[in-house]
């Protein structure tokens, strides 16, 4: 595992558990079903030792499909309604569940969605269309740059521009998001994991921000990334905030829960990201849209709710992570008029950058001032 041996606040043994506990659950985060009266201890695919610092109701014990069945056809019940239970349901996997999961349906009739539907606030609050324009103004006036790349912590030059650094397993789509982030191809992207081997960092506007692309953790990373990367986000002054990318089809896996208990443990200010949230909510069609099936927006909505008790479970063991979710996309966005970046939720992740870093409404470069 990436973090294990730098993180020795963390029980091995409770990882070994997280890890078997999901893999028996199943890969897929967003098919979740109620169950009232029911330990999650007795759920199956449950975690059966909620990690310290987390909540006991934190717990993905409801997970009954695949995420494969996402896209699969779906048996119609009466009307034009769909039933969201699984055949392979938890009253049939666990009969010493009290009750039956309730049966829930959900339209699939198309729905218009807007940009704010795709974020979820609840310490924060909404960015002005203003704000999120200046946003992309910011890291579009002038071209990004890369400003170095190292392997180790001790390598990192002196800086007094402002960091933040982007955090996410392999094949997470870091690169890909950062990339549109940036406005420019900078970092490396391809479908093996574990092709980004070193910290880099990017110069946006001129200097004024720098953009760290991490190392991705599991599959296909080495112990030591791991090492070097805990050295930087402990040590480095200039960081502002960590963001972390997550996968909304399958939620957190357990590398991901202890990170977040690390970056907790070392009250290191971090927010959740989701990436590529067109495969859940526009898994085909076209590459710009407005309307998306309504089933599939309520599972985005369950999947804000479970992770808002993930990153502040309510044992806390250090600052949780911002009351913030941000969904998101490198491939696919809404359509609108006059946009400078349709791309999903690319201006309010610019915008969170730029807020974490207290740039919030400085759009003009430096030659700007310059010439004031």
């Amino acid at each position: 595992m990436f973090f294990n041996s730098i993180s020795p606040f963390v029980c091995r043994s409770c990882l070994r558990q997280q890890q078997s506990a999901l893999q028996r659950g199943g890969s897929s985060f967003i098919h979740l079903q109620a169950r009232r009266n029911a330990t999650p201890a007795a759920s199956r695919g449950s975690l059966t030792h909620i990690p310290r610092g987390a909540s006991s109701t934190t717990s993905f014990s409801t997970i009954s499909r695949s995420s494969s069945a996402l896209n699969q056809p779906r048996t119609r019940s009466s009307g034009s309604r769909i039933s969201s239970r699984s055949p392979d349901s938890a009253a049939t996997k666990n009969p010493n569940a009290t009750e039956e999961v309730e049966e829930k349906s959900v339209s699939t009739k198309p729905i218009k969605v807007e940009s704010s539907m795709f974020a979820y606030h609840w310490e924060t609050s909404e960015p002005t269309p203003s704000a999120l324009s200046d946003a992309d103004d910011f890291f579009t006036r002038r071209k990004p740059e890369m400003l170095w790349t190292i392997g180790t912590f001790r390598e990192t030059p002196k800086s007094s521009a402002p960091e933040v650094a982007f955090l996410g397993r392999s094949n997470v789509g870091k690169s890909s998001l950062l990339n549109a982030i940036l406005g420019r191809k900078l970092c490396y992207t391809s479908s093996k994991p574990g092709r980004t081997r070193t910290m880099n960092a990017i110069s946006v506007n001129d200097g004024r921000l720098t953009v760290l692309d991490m190392p991705g953790y599991g599959k296909g990373s080495h112990e030591e990334w791991g090492k070097e990367i805990m050295k930087y986000l402990i040590g480095r002054k200039q960081l502002r905030r960590v963001f972390l990318l997550l996968d909304p089809e399958h939620g957190p896996k357990a590398g991901d829960i202890q990170l977040l208990k690390a970056l907790r443990y070392h009250a290191i200010p971090h927010q959740i990201v989701l990436s590529k949230t067109d495969k859940l909510v526009r898994p085909r069609g076209r590459n710009l849209f407005t309307k998306v099936p309504g089933d599939r927006m309520e599972m985005l909505k369950q999947v804000f709710q479970e992770l808002r008790k993930v990153v502040q479970p309510r044992r806390r063991d250090g600052p949780p992570a911002l009351g913030e979710i941000i969904a998101c996309s490198a491939e696919k966005g809404l359509e609108k008029k006059n946009s400078v970046n349709a791309k999903l939720g690319i201006d309010r992740v610019r915008y969170a950058i730029l807020a974490a870093t207290g740039l919030v409404g400085k759009r003009m470069a430096k030659e700007d001032l310059m010439s004031a």
